[in-house]
């Protein structure tokens, strides 16, 4: 239960800190107020009927970035000015987190 709780402090507060630092561009559609993941992903589709209408060769590449290196994280966030605190709370939070999918129960 704390791990959600967690979630949710983040979930609301680093969006927050980003749009303040103005760290999202326009394309961003993740984690952004009124966008979402879905909406990129239908205009892309789109953009990708469009140019086989049109006779032109498309490759499309998906990936989840949702396995970001801690450590990679972490340098971010400094990055985009979060404070040494929330640095070192998120390390200390990443370090003892173990995160894990359960299948049929």
């Amino acid at each position: 239960m704390p791990t959600k709780i967690m979630e949710q402090v983040l979930l609301e507060a680093m969006p927050r800190h980003m749009e303040y630092w103005e760290v999202f561009q326009d394309i961003q559609h993740g984690f952004t107020k009124d966008k979402s993941c879905l909406i990129i992903l239908v205009a892309f589709n789109d953009g990708v009927t469009t140019s086989l209408d049109n006779g032109r060769a498309t490759d499309v590449i998906y990936l989840d970035f949702n396995t970001v290196p801690n450590n990679i994280f972490l340098s971010k966030l400094e990055k985009y000015r979060f404070s040494g605190w929330t640095v070192r709370w998120m390390r200390k939070w990443l370090h003892s987190h173990i995160q894990r999918a359960m299948v049929n129960g």
